[in-house]
């Protein structure tokens, strides 16, 4: 079996973020990372807890010249989660993010969204 390893994700979609689910801990964290590893800035979504915090600080640390937002968040069906998420990547980087490509991540896949407005 031919092993071809990992997918460029960044050259493959040309993205320049990620945002990732889960990303606190376990696979989600190690998708974030992974898409650091890759040289993507990373939207990292989780429970509000210190995880979140922790991990949000771990990569800053070891990834210096890339951007890392937090996003804590609850996923049940009485919070709507999004509009926290929209504040993060929309509003305060309108212009860096108009047309840019994002990548959804969590621990099933990764798929790219295109943000216009």
């Amino acid at each position: 079996m031919y092993y071809a390893g990992p997918v460029d994700l960044k050259k493959k979609y040309k993205a320049t973020w990620a945002l990732v689910t889960g990303a606190g801990t376990g696979i989600g964290k190690s998708i974030a990372e992974t898409m650091a590893i890759q040289g993507l800035n990373v939207v990292l979504v989780s429970l509000p807890d210190k995880y979140l915090e922790e991990t949000t600080d771990e990569l800053k640390k070891r990834f210096p010249h890339l951007q890392f937002r937090s996003v804590p968040a609850k996923f049940d069906h009485k919070t709507d989660y999004m509009p926290a998420i929209i504040k993060v990547i929309l509003f305060p980087y309108y212009v860096q993010w108009y047309y840019d490509l994002i990548l959804c991540c969590d621990a099933c896949r990764c798929r790219p969204l295109r943000i216009s407005i």
